[in-house]
């Protein structure tokens, strides 16, 4: 009699499937995550701790989330029924992934395509979930081609497009004409921006869910400086938001959560507006700079983080950073990002850190 593991038992794509690796050091000079490096002020620490203290802890939380997905609608411009919350845009992705795993007809499996490279979870999440892969390269310029997006959709049916603007990890927006003639000639897949770096450029196509019931748009808390708190959302026309939450857990946000994410929404839009500004003017202060140093190509940014490129071995760099006190995102591999390092804009001080430790290296 064979012997049966649970081994046996699991979808042989998961065996391939290669987790997401965040790095565990602590480092005094920490640019790799693409976080706002600034805390709330004092006073809003000391309003939020008084906000958070009212919480019944031994209560479950708003399972709708009532009142933040009625912040959130407002601020967005749009009604709280075309609101999704979850923890994270991460785990919307994952229910996308469950929601749209449906094979087109004559496919035994459901396809999801996204530009490549881009954010490492739309490959990670639709693979675990057994999806089909149809990533489309972009181009020198990080853009995407009308002519490869279209061809792609033509050959590979998918039910899922995403489209992150900005982009992670090269920081630019995508071509927003290129988006509207997937979006206006694929009524059949369901196409999704990922506007998670929009505090960072402003350029959103959020007005055209309206006309368009297959778009959707992610928003997130987590890059204008709420990133502990995971909270994500998708906006797209009602009866979509209808469905995926039949897929969502009932308690997904925990009641801390919800009600700081409230409070950032509205007492506190402000001060992290204001921080927004102040990253996206040390952004340009940073690029500048390293266009200074030997043997760097920098990439445009419409994010808070920079991509750059080192005529130097870009992986020995990143771990002489790393040595030095300084930890950014090493994307050095075969492929699209040879040589790529990701930094993201951290203080001014933590800045001129870096560049002082960079320029340090690359001189001698």
């Amino acid at each position: 009699m064979r012997v049966v593991s649970w081994r046996d038992r699991l979808r042989p794509e998961l065996w391939a499937v290669q987790a997401y690796s965040v790095p565990a050091q602590e480092v005094p000079v920490k640019l790799d995550a693409n976080e706002n490096p600034y805390h709330l002020s004092d006073d809003a620490r000391a309003d939020l701790a008084r906000e958070l203290a009212r919480i019944d802890l031994n209560r479950y939380p708003d399972p709708r989330a009532t009142r933040l997905k009625e912040a959130l609608a407002e601020s967005l411009g749009v009604m709280p029924e075309q609101v999704l919350l979850g923890c994270g845009v991460d785990e919307i992705i994952g229910l996308l992934a469950t929601a749209f795993a449906r094979p087109p007809e004559g496919r035994s499996q459901a396809a999801v395509m996204y530009p490549w490279p881009s954010f490492a979870m739309f490959r990670i999440t639709s693979q675990a979930h057994g999806l089909r892969l149809v990533e489309v390269p972009l181009d020198e310029a990080w853009q995407l081609r009308a002519d490869r997006a279209l061809g792609a959709i033509e050959a590979e049916d998918p039910g899922v497009i995403f489209f992150p603007s900005p982009n992670n990890p090269t920081g630019n927006r995508l071509d927003p004409e290129v988006m509207r003639a997937v979006i206006e000639s694929t009524p059949g897949a369901l196409t999704v921006v990922d506007e998670a770096y929009f505090d960072f450029c402003g350029s959103t196509l959020l007005p055209l869910v309206h006309a368009h019931p297959g778009l959707a748009v992610f928003r997130t808390l987590s890059k204008m400086g709420l990133a502990g708190l995971r909270v994500g959302a998708l906006v797209g026309h009602p009866d979509l938001v209808r469905e995926l939450d039949k897929a969502r857990q009932p308690y997904n946000l925990n009641a801390l959560s919800q009600r700081a994410a409230e409070l950032a929404l509205t007492r506190f839009k402000d001060e992290l507006a204001g921080q927004a500004r102040r990253i996206v003017v040390d952004r340009e202060k940073l690029s500048s700079a390293l266009r200074e140093l030997p043997g760097m190509t920098v990439f445009p940014s419409d994010a808070n983080f920079i991509l750059i490129r080192l005529a130097a071995n870009a992986s020995e760099v990143w771990e002489k950073l790393l040595a030095q006190g300084v930890l950014v995102r090493n994307l050095d591999a075969p492929g699209p990002l040879a040589g790529c390092l990701r930094v993201t804009v951290g203080t001014p001080a933590e800045n001129e850190r870096f560049l002082e430790t960079l320029a340090g290296i690359l001189n001698r």
